[in-house]
């Protein structure tokens, strides 16, 4: 197993926070899994760039230059500085690490391999990102909210249950990261942040001159995009707007969440969730602080 050792000032200074290179590297990830046409035709011609995200990204292991744990910023290019300063020989280290092996003759002999891997994340948030972020982050933002309350509630026990496959908080300082087998890792002293991302199973960033650790984790209700259409029939049956929340609610939700997901206001979704539920579709519960809501039998049957 792999566990980071954290001593209480690391866990007092913990937090939650939007990154955006923890989201362009997922997206990158993804486009590198499964390329989209334009993502195949703009690397045709730029081998170092092919010749990066192949070596330097595993199907267990991301390379470190791809992923160095950065201050969040208020863009992508900002957090990007980092990638973009990483030496050469760095670069070719932490592809060897992944590999087992040197890296290629096209990485040996190419030069500002940061500036392509920064490339690379710019170019997957351009592709995968950009237009819907304004709703993604308000999804991620949401999530935070949830995880901070838990811990406020419970501590980290609670806001660490079911973060990402394999991750505990295991108690007296200790938090299981992976079921690698791996030795523990101390983290005295470091800064410690939490990045929700749209997909995938996680992973860790760091950057070991500064002591800055990061833990990557798919964040909840990133599936459906806004701009989704409501099936047509549902749709012309009970309202664009509540058929909308009727297919999100196929899980337990807040108000909060909700509104995060949708894109509507506040008020307009406790209307609609009224309506929904005075028709049978919706019911609710409070838990703790929070009052949830998701689909009766007859909702889930009409949301099909």
């Amino acid at each position: 197993m792999s566990d980071w050792v954290l001593g209480p000032d690391v866990l007092a200074r913990a937090r939650f926070a939007v990154s955006h290179l923890a989201v362009a590297m997922t997206a990158l990830g993804r486009l590198h899994a499964r390329p989209s046409p334009e993502f195949a035709a703009t690397l045709a011609d730029r081998p170092v760039h092919r010749a990066l995200l192949d070596e330097g990204i595993a199907r267990r292991w991301i390379a470190d230059c791809f992923t160095p744990a950065t201050e969040p910023a208020d863009s992508l290019h900002d957090e990007l500085d980092a990638v973009r300063r990483t030496p050469d020989r760095q670069v070719r280290q932490d592809i060897e690490q992944v590999r087992g092996v040197m890296p290629s003759s096209t990485l040996r002999r190419a030069r500002r391999l940061g500036d392509a891997i920064a490339e690379l994340h710019t170019l997957a948030w351009g592709l995968e990102v950009a237009d819907d972020w304004p709703r993604l982050r308000r999804v991620l933002e949401s999530d935070i909210v949830s995880r901070t309350t838990s811990l406020s509630r419970g501590g980290w026990a609670a806001a660490l249950t079911d973060l990402r496959p394999g991750t505990a908080y295991l108690g007296e300082g200790v938090m299981r990261i992976s079921s690698h087998d791996l030795p523990p890792k101390d983290l005295t002293d470091a800064d410690l942040t939490f990045h929700p991302v749209q997909a995938g199973r996680g992973y860790v960033m760091w950057d070991l001159p500064a002591r800055r650790f990061a833990l990557t984790y798919p964040a909840t209700g990133t599936g459906l995009r806004e701009s989704t259409p409501p099936a047509t029939a549902l749709a012309g049956l009970i309202g664009g707007n509540r058929a909308r929340l009727l297919r999100l609610l196929d899980a337990p939700a807040s108000t909060t969440q909700l509104v995060a997901r949708s894109g509507l206001t506040l008020g307009s979704v406790g209307n609609h969730l009224t309506v929904l539920r005075e028709s049978g579709l919706v019911t609710r519960r409070r838990s703790g602080r929070e009052v949830l809501y998701w689909r009766t039998p007859l909702g889930d049957e009409l949301a099909g």
